[in-house]
């Protein structure tokens, strides 16, 4: 989870800090019938799931973990996006973003490559669920009828099936 400026920001200097523990934060949330550990970006706003009950670790050797899997992760899309051979995949549950938003997103991926964006919304009346559209190279723009969450964050349940519509119609496009 991370907004649009502040994904942008975070390409744009090419994710800085991240993992470093002054800059990460080890939280527990609820997660379904128990607690899960999800780690916090100050810089960036990002928060990510680890799949980690604090049951199964301590919360200072997991903070260990955690940190080195940021990194690990960010430097992987940091190749992936200069590599310049997949599809990166942003959405927002809560809401759609503007144009604005879209296009500065876009400039950020393709700053690294020939990477492809597919930035995912809600669908409306003129693209309905499944639709895929280029907009530009390197651009494109998938509509869903729902994702797992609602627009306050409640539980809807998997949306795979739009998913795999969306994903295999962006594929025969890019």
């Amino acid at each position: 989870s991370i907004e649009p400026d502040e994904l942008v920001l975070a390409l744009q200097e090419k994710f800085a800090g991240i993992g470093e523990p002054e800059q990460t934060l080890i939280e527990v949330h609820p997660s379904g019938h128990s607690e899960e550990y999800v780690t916090r970006d100050t810089r960036y706003g990002m928060l990510m799931h680890t799949a980690m009950s604090p049951d199964s670790m301590a919360k200072d050797k997991a903070a260990g973990v955690f940190q080195r899997r940021l990194q690990f992760l960010a430097n992987k899309l940091i190749g992936d996006l200069e590599a310049g051979e997949k599809i990166f995949v942003y959405r927002m549950v809560t809401r759609d973003l503007t144009h604005a938003e879209i296009d500065r997103l876009h400039a950020a991926v393709r700053s690294y490559g020939d990477g492809k964006l597919l930035y995912v919304r809600y669908e409306d009346a003129d693209h309905p669920n499944g639709t895929v559209e280029l907009v530009k190279p390197g651009l494109l723009i998938g509509y869903i009828d729902r994702f797992a969450f609602d627009r306050s964050g409640k539980r809807l349940g998997s949306a795979t099936a739009s998913w795999l519509t969306l994903c295999r119609q962006a594929f025969a496009l890019s």
